[in-house]
């Protein structure tokens, strides 16, 4: 009989036990202070705006951020996405901070940061509509996903959460057959999960499990420790309607007080320190393959996506968020190029019978961008609206 199992059962266990010290640590008070999974030291309406790569990955996290929520009345909503939910692109405006606060009437919850494409979102999705009963949520594309340059093997394994995997596993609305082209995905990018027959192995599976999920909750508390976090207004009982004109005066106001490059329609200070960089480098990097500009394999990922939106009972509306054109046309994704982009992602939506909006036709709007996809005050603004406009109900 091979040794492998033992030695590995021996890794595993050492591992575990290592973790385990660190955990009993981090319980101590004056070493993990106050906060805890979905909760803050500022209390627990203290709520996360957009998550750090260690709160995305973790799907305690989520769950636990969900539960505070709901707990404390705020109608909390998922919105699905990747770098342009990040306030750093549109400030106050961006959905995850003008709608986080439950002013009107509803809890932007974001799940995802860079990196999280279509499988990622695809697992999450089917793994919260099942935990949590939602029956809407939003999904932000991004073409960024679909590029020659993608590489989820790179990636997804340092994201993926095998908690949401099990989660999105147990849950019996999604289809037997979903579960299994996901799973096969996930294993072509990297990411193991299949259960060993061998009774040795299985239990070195489940000890591996156990010490994921336990490094996993040690880093959040770390994580959680290290920064503060912001704290919502309490939950109005007649929440109001946005201003929206009120909004976009003031949006309006806050991008012409910002120097913006006129050749590229983006931030000039962002031009200035990365704007010719990253054209440089799309120029020299960007290089497509077979005449594929948009890749397949994701084009399924996306779908996949889609289905488990659906599948668990949490339709998302899908926002289909352009680019920059005028920054674009310098590469090899010229307007015809990404013409072909949008088409697709509607033609999946239309197919998967979900609803979407389309910002294709802001490609060229001088005040939409920050940077090269990112959105100003006034992009964030219109993708406030659009958000609100579909979970308000």
């Amino acid at each position: 009989m091979s040794r492998a199992p033992f030695k590995r059962l021996a890794a595993v266990a050492a591992a575990l036990a290592l973790v385990a010290g660190i955990c009993v640590a981090l319980m101590v008070p004056r070493a993990r202070g106050a906060l805890g999974i979905g909760a803050s030291g500022a209390g627990d309406a203290a709520f996360i705006a957009y998550p750090s790569y260690v709160q995305a990955s973790n799907y305690h996290f989520v769950t636990g951020e969900y539960a505070v929520r709901a707990k404390a009345g705020y109608n909390p909503r998922f919105v699905f996405g990747s770098s342009e939910l990040s306030p750093r692109h549109g400030g106050a405006m961006n959905p995850s901070k003008l709608l986080l606060n439950g002013e009107y009437g509803i809890s932007t919850l974001t799940v995802g940061r860079a990196t999280c494409e279509s499988l990622w979102q695809a697992v999450e999705m089917g793994a919260l509509g099942g935990t949590t009963g939602q029956d809407r949520s939003v999904l932000f594309a991004s073409m960024q996903w679909f590029m020659c340059y993608r590489a989820p093997q790179d990636h997804l394994p340092a994201m993926f959460s095998r908690d949401a995997y099990d989660a999105f596993m147990a849950n019996d609305r999604i289809s037997a057959d979903l579960k299994e082209r996901v799973t096969k995905r996930l294993g072509e990018y990297g990411v193991r999960v299949t259960k060993s027959s061998s009774p040795i192995s299985s239990f070195s599976d489940t000890l591996d499990r156990t010490m994921t999920s336990a490094v996993d909750d040690a880093r959040l508390r770390l994580e959680n420790n290290r920064a503060a976090v912001p704290s919502p207004r309490a939950p109005s009982a007649a929440p109001s309607a946005p201003d929206w004109a009120g909004l976009e005066t003031s949006a309006t106001r806050c991008l012409a007080a910002t120097p913006r490059n006129k050749t590229f329609a983006v931030d000039e200070n962002w031009y200035q320190k990365r704007g010719e960089a990253w054209l440089k480098g799309a120029k020299a990097t960007w290089k497509v393959r077979g005449g594929e500009y948009f890749s397949q394999q994701e084009y399924e990922d996306f779908k996949m996506a889609l289905a488990a939106g659906v599948e668990s009972g949490m339709v998302p509306l899908v926002v289909i968020q352009p680019v920059n054109g005028f920054m674009y046309d310098q590469t090899a994704y010229t307007a015809s190029v990404r013409q072909e982009y949008y088409a697709m992602i509607r033609r999946a939506c239309e197919e998967a019978g979900v609803p979407y909006v389309d910002f294709s036709s802001h490609e060229y709007d001088k005040n939409f961008f920050q940077d090269y996809s990112h959105p100003s005050e006034y992009g964030a603004l219109l993708y406030s609206r659009a958000v609100y406009n579909y979970l308000k109900d």
